[in-house]
C-alpha cells in the first residue's frame, strides 16, 4: 500500500512538472561542453573542477612570476644607473688625481 501511494505521489509530482524547452537546451549545451572539455583535457568529467582549479593556480603562479620578473628588471635598471653614476664619479676622481700626479 505504501509503495502504491509513493508511486502515485511521484506520478502526480511528475505530471505537475513543467519542462522549459529553453532551459533544457541550456542544460544540454552545458553538459555537452563539459563532456567536450573532459575529452580535450583527458580527464573524467567529474574531475573537471579539480583540473580547472589546478589550472587557475598555475596561471596565478605564472602571473606572480611575471610580476617578480618585472620587479627584478626594474631593480636591475636602478642598479645599472647607480653603477653608471658611481663609475662617472670614480672616473672624474681618477682624472683629477692623474692631473695632480702629472704635475708632480
Amino acid at each position: 500500500i505504501q509503495v502504491d501511494e509513493a508511486s502515485q505521489q511521484l506520478r502526480d509530482y511528475i505530471d505537475g512538472l513543467e519542462v522549459d524547452p529553453f532551459r533544457m537546451q541550456q542544460v544540454e549545451a552545458r553538459f555537452s561542453k563539459a563532456m567536450e572539455l573532459a575529452r580535450k583535457h583527458q580527464v573524467m568529467p567529474e574531475g573537471l573542477y579539480e583540473y580547472h582549479q589546478s589550472l587557475v593556480q598555475e596561471f596565478a603562479q605564472l602571473q606572480q612570476d611575471d610580476n617578480q620578473l618585472e620587479a627584478l628588471a626594474l631593480t636591475l635598471e636602478q642598479l645599472k644607473q647607480a653603477y653608471i653614476q658611481t663609475a662617472e664619479v670614480l672616473s672624474r676622481s681618477r682624472q683629477t688625481a692623474a692631473q695632480k700626479l702629472a704635475e708632480q
